[in-house]
């Protein structure tokens, strides 16, 4: 039996921490006689009740006070809460640590006072390689054979500086990239790890997929081009590009219903737009639901409008209901519609040119590319048994 670890921040809906969920269950399922641990900065999350049974999942041990602070998003973060709270003292000590020790995020807490993790695992993975604490924490806290990144980030857009954790980063013994766009970003950087690096894809469990997208039918209008849109409403998923571009579609008289599925900081400024330019009786916000998929099912078109992606899951799972998909180019994205005829990539983030492509798919009625989604998860669980020794 191999002992397995993962570390996480916590198991809130979003794309990484499904992700993660997702791999955990299909290596829970793929060899029931290891045991697979979840460590979590905070065990919450809706996303903990779809984890396989079989996982341990514990929470890190630390001061609520820093953990507070690693929630805050960093340095910048952590001084505007200081301040909009009038604790200036708190707020002068952060920023004495930052500029003038230039510790890094995690230095701006207590380290040597978290909990270290003495139970020896075969395999520990740090899954969240855009976080710098978690990064260190799995290296100087955690006991095992081997030790794992997984590189989420497009560094590129983001400007996020994994460099900057170099004495860290280089002592891992394996780099899982769910992208090739992410493995030449992260190997631009750190060349000489080149022999370490590999692209794990984000697995998907298509079964219960499937079976989850004929609990409900959806009812649509035949007569309107019926749009999909799924994912948190963060200004990394373009979701301003999405109302710009549903804005042009309806002055050009264009008859559709564009449904966007997620919750998110930018929620209420994107609704301010739907209202502000007359667009209710065009775009319909479900907010967050546990199964987007009957909409999958029914949706005419598929578009993702991100300004930026590690490897975007819910293109991924669109393809396995066949559907016709519009994407910028997002990093991972021409990756994954490669050969697939029913999809268009468009290289610019213009909200012109999208509805321009928008229209066109629309009316393709050539052949189509069937996803074959078990051949895909097989790849996956080939790469994970020699890459983790399984």
């Amino acid at each position: 039996m191999k002992k397995i670890a993962f570390f996480m921040s916590s198991l809130k809906i979003a794309g990484v921490e499904q992700a993660l969920v997702n791999y955990i269950n299909f290596l829970n399922d793929s060899f029931p006689s290891h045991q697979i641990h979840l460590y979590l900065l905070k065990k919450e999350g809706e996303l903990l009740n779809e984890l396989n049974s079989n996982c341990l999942v514990h929470e890190i041990i630390m001061d609520n006070h820093d953990k507070k602070l690693l929630f805050l998003g960093g340095f910048k973060e952590s001084i505007k809460y200081y301040l909009k709270r009038l604790k200036i003292l708190s707020a002068l000590r952060i920023a004495f640590r930052r500029i003038v020790l230039h510790r890094i995020d995690y230095d701006l807490i207590n380290f040597e006072k978290i909990e270290s993790i003495t139970n020896q695992f075969d395999v520990a993975i740090c899954y969240m390689a855009h976080m710098p604490f978690l990064i260190k924490y799995v290296i100087s806290k955690v006991t095992a054979k081997q030790k794992s990144l997984f590189i989420h980030s497009d560094f590129v857009k983001t400007g996020y500086r994994i460099d900057y954790f170099k004495k860290y980063i280089t002592l891992y013994e394996n780099f899982c990239c769910v992208s090739k766009d992410l493995e030449k970003q992260f190997l631009n950087i750190y060349p000489e790890l080149k022999s370490k690096t590999c692209v794990i894809h984000n697995f998907f469990p298509y079964k219960k997929i499937i079976l989850n997208s004929n609990k409900e039918t959806i009812q649509k209008d035949a007569n309107k081009l019926n749009l999909l849109t799924v994912g948190n409403f963060t200004k990394e998923k373009g979701y301003d590009i999405a109302i710009k571009t549903a804005n042009i579609l309806k002055s050009r008289n264009i008859n559709f219903c564009w449904t966007m599925i997620g919750d998110g900081k930018e929620l209420k400024k994107m609704l301010s737009l739907t209202k502000k330019w007359g667009l209710s009786d065009y775009l319909v916000f479900k907010g967050k639901l546990s199964n987007p998929y009957p909409y999958y099912k029914a949706c005419d078109l598929y578009v993702q409008t991100s300004k930026t992606e590690g490897y975007c899951t819910t293109v991924v799972e669109s393809k396995l209901f066949n559907n016709k998909i519009i994407t910028t180019n997002a990093p991972g994205m021409k990756e994954i519609l490669t050969n697939y005829k029913q999809a268009i990539i468009c290289d610019s983030f213009n909200p012109t040119t999208i509805a321009d492509q928008i229209v066109l798919l629309s009316n393709y009625s050539g052949s189509k590319s069937i996803f074959d989604p078990k051949e895909y998860n097989n790849t996956i669980l080939k790469i994970s048994k020699t890459v983790f020794n399984l």
